[in-house]
């Protein structure tokens, strides 16, 4: 190979590389150290949004709205204070309890 062609190969590796890392570290410190707890805080959010958007289309009424979003951020106190009991992390099994709880939460979301 050519001195060109080293260069340009190395060039385009350190690049590829450097893309990859940068991606994983788009990632806040929190999602990092709690990858179980941001999923569930994320997923409440998403949840939170598709109903002010359900609201805003009128597919579901203020009321309704107003309660769903409030069983969301209690899903989000639930992982909270699950996490305080356990050094700031929550179980597999917590994870799946509050999953599940988004389940029969997001079912009361049309669309």
């Amino acid at each position: 190979m050519t001195f060109a062609k080293t260069t340009l190969l190395f060039l385009t590796t350190a690049a590829l590389l450097g893309a990859g890392v940068t991606a994983a570290s788009a990632q806040t410190a929190f999602q990092q150290a709690h990858p179980r707890r941001a999923e569930v805080v994320e997923r409440a959010h998403h949840q939170i949004h598709r109903v002010n958007i359900e609201r805003r289309e009128g597919d579901i009424s203020g009321h309704q709205a107003r309660v769903l979003r409030a069983e969301d951020r209690h899903v989000i106190r639930q992982q909270r204070h699950m996490a305080m009991r356990q050094d700031g992390h929550i179980t597999r099994a917590q994870q799946a309890h509050l999953n599940h709880e988004e389940n029969r939460i997001g079912q009361h979301i049309p669309g």
